[in-house]
């Protein structure tokens, strides 16, 4: 327990987190080396952020809160973004122009307040270390379950086609023109 208040086991758990849900909702469509090149890709962009805020803070507790909220931002984008869409109330700050001015406020205010309140930096570690490894060990669940559950869809054969019977190629363009509206003026 010790070690989860200390070590931020959670930079490296939110990249296996997103990959593991984002594994779970497309189950079928991305294969194994996709989803782990993706996963390696993050680690080594949180690694280097982690690295540059530590060379300029010398508080790795601060270094690593920031790269988790700076990389939760940046890996649930699109989520949060189309959360925001789907809620009436909240429609007014869809728009890039006001989002993402928001979202660098935000992190500006999380720095801030992480900075003045040095006294939490071990409960948000443990806190944050316990809820990924519930998360993962979830998705973890799931996945399997899906694997387990998983029915190889079969196609049937494709219909033979002779090229040597096609003699002029379409005319793509035109078939491309017959289908756009007719704007007057």
């Amino acid at each position: 327990m010790a070690l989860l208040k200390k070590i931020p086991f959670f930079l490296l758990l939110l990249a296996v987190f997103f990959c593991l849900h984002g594994s779970v909702e497309n189950y079928g469509y991305l294969n194994l080396f996709e989803v782990m090149e993706v996963g390696g890709i993050i680690i080594v962009c949180m690694v280097v952020f982690f690295g540059l805020v530590w060379i300029f803070t010398k508080n790795h507790f601060f270094a690593a809160l920031l790269t988790f909220f700076i990389a939760l931002w940046y890996l649930f984008f699109g989520a949060i973004h189309d959360l925001i869409k789907t809620t009436s109330f909240l429609q007014f700050i869809q728009s890039y122009t006001v989002l993402l001015p928001l979202l660098l406020v935000v992190n500006i205010l999380v720095a801030w307040w992480l900075k003045r309140n040095k006294q939490l930096y071990q409960k948000l570690f443990l806190y944050l270390n316990v809820l990924f490894i519930i998360f993962c060990v979830s998705d973890a669940v799931l996945l399997v379950s899906k694997a387990a559950s998983y029915k190889e869809v079969a196609y049937p054969n494709p219909v033979a086609f002779d090229q040597s019977k096609v003699r002029a190629k379409p005319n793509v363009y035109f078939c491309c023109l017959m289908n756009m509206p007719v704007i007057k003026v």
